[in-house]
C-alpha cells in the first residue's frame, strides 16, 4: 500500500503588531520624572542650586532665623556650593542642612549638616524644579484664572526683575502666592523698607538678592543663589527667612494626555506552506499639541497677517472709544509698516485734520474727529472679522511665550513676556530709537 504523506503543517498565526510608543509630550524635555504641575519635595527654607563659582558663596545672608514653624515651613538650608552664615552664633533648626562647599560663620545645626554632593543631589533635582516652574507658567498662560490668583510669572531673560503683587504680611499657607521666575536673571524687591516679601520664591536659574529692608522673607526660596548685600551692613541685619510652603496651589488647565494607539487586528492569510508576513501596524494618529485649544487654525508660532498700524479688538464698552489718540501719524513707511487703524468699536481721532494713509481703515462703531482716510474706511463688523481673528493673535502670543519659557534663547533676545493678571505692567528693555525691522 502507498505510504501516506506527512500532514501539511498549519501556518503559524502571526503575532499582533507591537503598538507604537506614545508620542512624547512637548514638555518631556523638561520633565525627567514626576507628574505635571506637582511641586517636588521641599525640606528646607532655602535651596540654592549654585552658579558654579567657587570663589564666593552661593548662600550668603546674616539671617538669624531660617525656618519658623516645622508644621508649615521648611527649615535650614541646602546649598550646592559655598555658604556664609553670620559671624555671631545662630541656631539652624529642622532636618540636617546640606552644604556641599565651604562653610563659614557661626551656625549651630540642630540636626547636623551633610557635606557631600550626593547629599544635595539625592534631595534636589534642578530639572524637576525647572519643570514645576514651567508647568505653573504654562497653565497661567493657557487660561488658568484660579492659579493666576496665586502665581506671579517673571521672565527676566538675564535682566533684573522686581517682585510685584506680593502677599499681606505673614499670610497663611492657604493664601500664600509663589513668585515664579523662568530662566536666568536677578530677582530683587523694591526699596520700600515696609514691603516685606511674603510670597514664596521659585527661581531655580536666577539669583535672588535679599536685602535687610525686606525684614523677612515669609515663604521658601528656591534659587540659583541667595545673597544679602548692601552698603554699611552691620553684623546683624535682623533678617528672617521663615520658609513657609504654600498649600492649595494647583493647576486647573493641563496639556492633553495622548491616548495609546489601538493596534489594528492582523488579517490572517489563507493557509499556505509559507507563513504569512504580518501587515505593519497602522500608525498612531499624531498627539495634539497642548496649544491646540488655542489654535483653531494656522501653524505654530506664525504671525497672522497684519495690514494696519493699530488693531483694537475692543472691550465691548460702547460708551467710550476703543481707540482714542491725538496721533497725527498712523503709519510711516508702507514697505515696512502697517498703516491706518482697524477698530472693533468706537474710534476718536484728533479734532484737527489728519491724513490716515494705507489700505482702507476699519471702524465698526462710532467715528469722531477729523481724519481723512486715503483709501476710505470700512464700517461693518464683517469687515473687521474677515481681517482679524482675536483667537489667532492670542495663539501667536501664547506660542511666543511657550517657546521662550522652554529654552528658546534666540527668541528671548527679541521678545519680552508679561503676564499682568489684570494689573498694570510697565514695558521694559525696549529697543533703541527707530530700530530697523531685523532688530526690532
Amino acid at each position: 500500500p502507498p505510504t501516506p504523506s506527512p500532514p501539511t503543517p498549519s501556518p503559524p498565526t502571526p503575532s499582533p503588531p507591537t503598538p507604537a510608543p506614545p508620542t512624547p509630550s512637548p514638555l518631556a524635555d523638561l520633565a525627567p520624572s514626576g507628574p505635571f504641575c506637582t511641586m517636588p519635595e521641599l525640606l528646607h527654607a532655602v535651596v540654592c542650586f549654585g552658579d558654579g563659582d567657587n570663589t564666593r558663596p552661593s548662600y550668603k545672608t546674616d539671617a538669624h532665623t531660617i525656618g519658623q514653624d516645622p508644621a508649615t515651613c521648611g527649615e535650614g538650608v541646602a546649598v550646592n556650593g559655598n555658604a556664609k552664615f553670620p559671624s555671631h552664633s545662630i541656631a539652624v533648626p529642622g532636618p540636617p542642612s546640606v552644604v556641599v562647599g565651604s562653610l563659614t560663620g557661626s551656625p549651630t545645626f540642630g540636626n547636623g549638616v551633610l557635606r557631600g554632593a550626593a547629599d544635595f543631589a539625592s534631595r534636589y533635582d534642578v530639572a524637576r524644579w525647572r519643570q514645576y516652574a514651567a508647568d505653573l507658567a504654562w497653565a497661567v498662560e493657557h487660561g488658568d484664572t484660579a492659579l493666576a490668583m496665586r502665581v506671579e510669572i517673571y521672565v527676566p531673560n538675564g535682566n533684573t526683575v522686581v517682585l510685584r503683587n506680593d502677599d499681606a504680611d505673614n499670610v497663611g499657607p492657604a493664601q500664600q502666592s509663589i513668585h515664579v521666575v523662568i530662566g536666568p536673571g536677578t530677582v530683587k524687591a523694591d526699596d520700600d523698607q515696609n514691603n516685606k516679601i511674603d510670597g514664596a520664591i521659585l527661581a531655580p536659574d536666577a539669583d535672588v538678592l535679599i536685602h535687610r529692608k525686606w525684614q523677612h522673607a515669609h515663604g521658601f526660596i528656591v534659587a540659583r543663589t541667595v545673597r544679602e548685600n548692601f552698603a554699611g551692613k552691620g553684623s546683624n541685619s535682623g533678617l528672617q527667612i521663615h520658609g513657609q510652603r504654600p498649600v492649595g496651589v494647583a493647576c486647573g488647565v493641563f496639556p492633553p494626555t495622548p491616548s495609546p494607539p489601538t493596534p489594528s487586528p492582523p488579517t490572517p492569510s489563507p493557509p499556505t506552506p509559507s507563513p504569512p508576513t504580518p501587515s505593519p501596524p497602522t500608525p498612531a494618529p499624531p498627539t495634539p499639541s497642548p496649544l491646540a485649544d488655542l489654535a483653531p487654525s494656522g501653524p505654530f508660532c506664525t504671525m497672522p497677517e497684519l495690514l494696519h498700524a493699530v488693531v483694537c479688538f475692543g472691550d465691548g464698552d460702547n460708551t467710550r472709544p476703543s481707540y482714542k489718540t491725538d496721533a497725527h501719524t498712523i503709519g510711516q513707511d508702507p514697505a515696512t509698516c502697517g498703516e491706518g487703524v482697524a477698530v472693533n468699536g468706537n474710534a476718536k481721532f484728533p479734532s484737527h485734520s489728519i491724513a490716515v494713509p494705507g489700505p482702507p481703515s476699519v471702524v465698526v462703531g462710532s467715528l469722531t474727529g477729523s481724519p481723512t482716510f486715503g483709501n476710505g474706511v470700512l464700517r461693518g463688523a464683517a469687515d473687521f472679522a474677515s481681517r482679524y481673528d482675536v483667537a489667532r493673535w492670542r495663539q501667536y502670543a501664547a506660542d511666543l511665550a511657550w517657546a521662550v519659557e522652554h529654552g528658546d534663547t534666540a527668541l528671548a533676545m527679541r521678545v519680552e513676556i508679561y503676564v499682568p493678571n489684570g494689573n498694570t505692567v510697565v514695558l521694559r528693555n525696549d529697543d533703541a530709537d527707530n530700530v530697523g525691522p531685523a532688530q526690532q
